[in-house]
């Protein structure tokens, strides 16, 4: 056509189709009487900053704030109040940074709200939804682990103390409270041992007795003042030789409970298992029941002895159950000894494994240490695994213990920092349990930590700061899931210790990364020859005793 008809020029047609912006406006909070509301604020405010001037580090004139607000707070316009932001620490508490000049800036505005002015004063918002001036207090610095264990009774301790991150690292204002900090350790003749100065984070690791150790506690730039790790698996535990376990361990009584683990399969002739191990069979086509990839023998080692720590420090390994196994899982091809299953045939798999288990062996208890990651429980009805073991646990009156699963982590969560973000992360949607955990008559375990020290902690801890874990002993495992499962039932149904990891703090921007080696439960090793018959792992897996 157009060369036909040469003086028609058709052009296309530019497509109009601009982006919709997304209304996100923060509903308003509403006060009553304005005024008042802004003479308590002021009250609050020069309360806090006298209190402020009191403690240790204030004698530059500048205060540390802590405000707490309802509703959402932009903390993007908070400056244009006078106040900076520095941090954000739970749903209702922000803290701020203020000079001389910020704070009478923040303490006019407060005075003009509700005044004849109100209409001319910038982002009222914020100041209408504040809801207290108050001071970051020695109980807010004192870590979890402090508060459990507090401060220790040696003449001299080690503590890990952290700075709030004011501005970036080789900034002006960064530089100077640095300088100003270390001015003030050096008159107190507090001892550095480490430091470490990143955008995120400003960690000192200090050498202290008690009255140093409470000063710390009120100083106005200590943002944290915790225990530096202390306990991890060693390298003695972990070292024990072949020979020391080469005599006959005696084998359960007769009648002993049966636990059937479908798993990876179980290294039946472990010196440590062998005793006590019953029959085995494969569910895996051109398989053999032994355990390839290793997940498998370390549930079993739980299973039969429970804390294997214990058993070390005293030399006493007395089985109190036999062992049977069922192999679902195979060794994958893409990683190192991590168990995987055909999502095809799995739920095949478990039924058969249970009818010959329970039908012909006589078990009564079946651990199932398997779970989809990609599938968290969305809160509907109960289908796949879980729907299978539900089932099967009514169909042959059996118990089934399943892990609730671990979360290793997303794009976009933990978005920088393992430690900075626990444990909010742990209620996320994408930390939810996964397949079979939200079965209804199944026991599913969630995990708690119970070492905080590496093995480059243990090796480095009292020269300089290395790997440092969210989680101390005894809490939430920072890879443990939750629930609840089918119409708000409870879940996990129980708890215990199943590891905890750790973030590399002297690399920029590598927290997200994760540091278990030491941290995780002592356990049987697949490969064992020489002095290798421990590993450590760490997961919801390893709960089932």
């Amino acid at each position: 056509m157009a060369g036909a008809y040469e003086h028609l020029r058709i052009e296309k047609e530019r497509l109009i189709n601009d982006r919709r912006k997304i209304d996100r406006k923060i509903p308003p909070v509403i006060r009553s009487n304005p005024r008042a509301h802004g003479q308590y604020l002021s009250d609050a405010l020069a309360a806090a900053t006298e209190q402020a001037r009191t403690q240790p580090g204030a004698e530059d004139g500048r205060v540390i704030l802590k405000l707490n607000y309802s509703g959402n707070l932009d903390f993007s316009k908070i400056k244009k109040h006078g106040v900076e932001f520095i941090s954000q620490e739970g749903k209702t508490v922000c803290v701020v940074f203020a000079s001389e000049q910020g704070l009478a800036e923040f303490a006019d505005h407060l005075s003009k709200l509700g005044a004849d002015r109100d209409g001319e004063l910038s982002y009222r918002q914020i100041l209408l939804a504040l809801e207290g001036v108050g001071n970051w207090s020695r109980e807010d610095r004192e870590s979890w682990a402090l508060k459990q264990f507090g401060l220790p009774i040696t003449e001299v301790f080690i503590l890990d103390v952290e700075l709030w991150p004011h501005s970036f690292e080789h900034s002006p204002e960064r530089l100077q409270i640095i300088q100003n900090f270390e001015q003030w350790l050096s008159a107190q003749t507090i001892r550095r041992v480490d430091r470490i100065n990143r955008d995120s984070l400003l960690l000192y690791r200090l050498e202290v007795n008690q009255a140093q150790a409470n000063l710390l506690l009120e100083h106005i730039y200590v943002r944290q003042v915790d225990l530096p790790p202390q306990s991890g698996i060693t390298y003695q535990q972990m070292n024990v030789s072949l020979d020391s376990h080469a005599g006959e361990i005696p084998a359960p009584a007769p009648g002993a409970s049966r636990i059937c683990i479908l798993d990876s399969g179980v290294s039946s002739n472990h010196p440590l298992l062998r005793s006590a191990f019953g029959a085995a069979e494969c569910y895996i086509d051109g398989q053999g029941p032994e355990d390839d990839a290793g997940h498998g023998t370390a549930v079993a080692g739980i299973i039969l002895y429970g804390n294997l720590e214990e058993c070390v420090s005293t030399n006493r390994w007395q089985p109190e159950v036999w062992l049977f196994s069922g192999k679902v899982m195979t060794k994958s091809s893409d990683t190192d000894d991590e168990a995987i299953f055909d999502t095809k045939t799995i739920e095949q798999s478990l039924e058969r494994a249970v009818a010959y288990f329970a039908g012909e062996q006589g078990c009564r208890i079946f651990n199932v240490s398997l779970g989809n990651e990609n599938a968290p429980y969305a809160g509907r009805h109960i289908q796949g695994l879980a729907y299978t073991l539900d089932r099967l646990a009514r169909e042959y009156n059996v118990l089934f213990v399943v892990s609730a699963g671990n979360f290793r982590g997303t794009e976009t969560l933990p978005r920088t920092d393992w430690r900075s973000e626990y444990p909010e992360h742990l209620l996320a949607d994408e930390s939810r349990i996964i397949a079979p955990a939200p079965a209804l008559n199944v026991l599913t375990v969630g995990a708690l930590a119970n070492h905080n020290a590496t093995a480059n902690e243990q090796r480095h801890g009292e020269r300089e700061v290395d790997e440092l874990s969210p989680a101390t002993e005894d809490q939430p495992s920072p890879f443990t899931r939750h629930g609840p499962s089918l119409k708000g039932a409870f879940k996990p149904d129980l708890i215990a210790h199943g590891g905890n990891l750790a973030s590399p703090m002297r690399r920029e921007g590598e927290q997200w990364r994760k540091v278990d080696r030491r941290l995780g439960v002592l356990t049987l090793n697949h490969r064992f020859l020489g002095s290798t018959l421990f590993e450590d792992i760490s997961g919801t897996s390893t709960l089932s005793r």
